[in-house]
């Protein structure tokens, strides 16, 4: 078993790769993102030959954690469809059930404005991609 560990700013990506035979691989994705208010683990599961692997489509976005003030201006994050085509980019579908932010979706972009302090998760999701992603929102009043 093989264990690789990336940290980026407040977030923890850890993989493993067990082999079960020479076509066949299980991708096991832990994500663990802290903040002061929670922590929240994605666990993933798939089967895959090691030839699907490298063409696997997975969804890839500019931002997995933002933290805004009530004053702050929009930001957009983009999303891309890594082993996709050009046309895939109509495709992306967004999900917030929060009245924390107003989001503004067009295909591969999203732009967000902060409305309310708290926190919240947008998810996005492809057809083509077998797993979501999440990206992990934190606003704050104008005084914190």
């Amino acid at each position: 078993m093989e264990t690789k560990i990336d940290k980026t700013s407040e977030q923890l990506l850890c993989s493993r790769y067990i082999v079960l035979k020479k076509t066949s691989i299980i991708i096991s994705i832990i994500a663990i993102v802290i903040s002061i208010t929670s922590i929240i683990i994605f666990i993933s599961h798939k089967t895959v030959s090691s030839d699907e692997l490298r063409d696997l489509p997975y969804i890839s976005l500019s931002n997995y954690i933002i933290e805004m003030s009530l004053d702050d201006s929009p930001k957009t994050i983009c999303a891309q469809l890594v082993n996709g085509d050009t046309s895939d980019i109509g495709e992306f579908f967004w999900l917030a059930d929060s009245d924390k932010i107003d989001m503004i979706c067009t295909g591969d972009i999203i732009t967000i404005k902060p409305i309310k302090p708290g926190n919240t998760t947008i998810y996005c999701s492809h057809p083509k991609a077998e797993f979501e992603k999440a990206i992990y929102i934190i606003v704050k009043d104008n005084q914190e």
